[in-house]
């Protein structure tokens, strides 16, 4: 029996696609509980937010997440919220402004293998939730379509130029996956991000050690954590 069969998990889950990401959760997360491997993997669960959620992670990319909620979705989840990172598309978009996703075009291997047809959109009260949580921390984060992608070497200037004709704002590496996965499983679904890097100039700009960038970050952990207190 795995550590994730041993534990008891409540309905609402906390994606961390990274280790960074993780460890903010953590810290804003009110923890409770203690690190949980799942099986020979190194996702960890850690009951949160006065035990009404679990943070779960890391998950990096289309596979490893499609794979984390494969597990999770046996254990009774119903509802999972991803704080992730972005890249910017559009130059009304910058490094450290917050992303909500309400819509996905895929160019990931994973989510085709759960449907075919459109991904499944964000759930509404869900999107609700955080925009309430967004609101009470004084956050205005933008929203609309984003593009997810399993070779983030290859957002090429055609590609990103292709994908922002289809009205996609930023570009990520789980989301279409994650909501394929969630619809499959009849598990509510949404995402909160923090946008990371800047892609529409012809030299692309990280900002993961900025300043701007750890503080949005922090904000949206307090964020993500305050829809399921």
């Amino acid at each position: 029996m795995t550590d994730l069969q041993k534990a008891k998990l409540p309905e609402n889950i906390i994606l961390a696609p990274t280790e960074p990401i993780y460890a903010v959760l953590r810290r804003t997360g009110g923890v409770t509980g203690r690190d949980r491997r799942l099986g020979l993997f190194r996702h960890v669960l850690i009951p949160a937010c006065g035990n009404r959620a679990a943070l779960a992670g890391p998950a990096l990319g289309a596979p490893a997440a499609a794979l984390l909620v494969e597990h999770l979705a046996s254990s009774g989840v119903k509802r999972m919220l991803l704080l992730g990172v972005c890249g910017s598309l559009v130059p009304d978009l910058r490094i450290g402004d917050l992303f909500i996703p309400t819509g996905g075009i895929s160019e990931e291997g994973t989510s085709r293998l759960y449907g075919e047809g459109e991904i499944p959109p964000p759930d509404p009260s869900l999107l609700n939730r955080i925009l309430k949580a967004c609101h009470e921390e004084g956050a205005s984060p933008r929203q609309g379509l984003i593009w997810t992608t399993d070779a983030p070497h290859r957002e090429t200037p055609d590609k990103i130029a292709r994908f922002r004709g289809q009205e996609a704002l930023a570009v990520d590496m789980e989301f279409t996956a994650l909501s394929a996965v969630a619809g499959f499983h009849r598990i509510q679904f949404a995402a909160l991000m923090v946008v990371s890097d800047e892609n529409f100039m012809k030299t692309h700009q990280s900002g993961f050690m900025q300043k701007k960038f750890q503080g949005a970050l922090n904000t949206s952990a307090k964020i993500t954590t305050a829809v399921f207190l």
